[in-house]
């Protein structure tokens, strides 16, 4: 997605209900982070904050970065309107440059990875991240899934040009957010698929062994409380990679 659309969505974006990434991203995410009390933890392409206020909550010390500084000023006008002491920055390009080496113990990213329009910008910033994560630390990276990527949730689709090839890799599709009566919003989203083959060789050459895998939708509750159609809850939403910088 190119950088003006997403700071011309920001606000937009910010206000949408988002279950789908609260209700299956975050709890995978919150439940591989475990005990977080006094872990330094960066949440890279944070938004609005959402999840980094959670692990605030949860006793970490987080520090959020993204990419868009609109996305940046809404994250923390939030903060300091909830009394958190996230710590935003605004992160120009892939480098983390303005932060030290072997800074955290942890680094989240949630649905961050396949916004890259190239395998290189995906590895760049795999390597930046492994960089600032201390030995050992764990880098836990969640996208959406490449193999049910042509299906879509209650709360968004997608919508593809030519169809859905898998093994075509780099090629921009559509996403389509609806807000919480259903109405779709008229933003033009864009990511870009990549195969889960990718993904890992990616994270393995960035300096990580994997830890863990798990594929994501919806969990029981989140269900009937939302009222999710069938349909939606067949297949994965998202995929996660838990990965660990190697101890040497």
């Amino acid at each position: 997605m190119k950088l003006d659309d997403w700071n011309n969505s920001a606000e937009v974006y910010s206000e949408l209900p988002d279950v789908s990434n609260i209700e299956v991203n975050y709890r995978a995410i919150l439940a591989h982070l475990g005990a977080c009390e006094g872990k330094t933890v960066l949440d890279y392409g944070c938004g609005a904050g959402r999840l980094a206020q959670r692990m605030e909550r949860l006793g970490a010390c987080v520090t959020g970065v993204d990419i868009s500084l609109p996305m940046i000023c809404i994250a923390q006008k939030v903060s300091q309107n909830a009394g958190s002491a996230v710590k935003y920055i605004h992160m120009p390009n892939n480098s983390l440059d303005f932060l030290d080496s072997g800074s955290f113990d942890v680094v989240v990213a949630n649905l961050v990875v396949m916004m890259y329009s190239s395998k290189e910008s995906i590895a760049q910033s795999m390597r930046e991240i492994c960089r600032v994560l201390k030995r050992g630390g764990r880098f836990i990276n969640v996208f959406t899934h490449p193999c049910f990527v042509d299906r879509g949730a209650h709360d968004y689709r997608n919508v593809f040009f030519g169809g859905f090839i898998y093994l075509k890799e780099g090629y921009a599709y559509k996403f389509v957010l609806r807000d919480a009566d259903g109405v779709e919003v008229d933003k033009d989203f864009r990511d870009y698929h990549y195969t889960l083959t990718t993904y890992f060789r990616l994270t393995l050459e960035a300096g990580f062994d994997i830890l863990d895998f798990e594929e994501l939708g919806y969990p029981e509750d989140a269900r009937a409380t939302y009222s999710i159609p069938e349909e939606y809850c067949t297949y994965p939403l998202a995929a996660l990679i838990d990965a660990r910088k190697h101890l040497r």
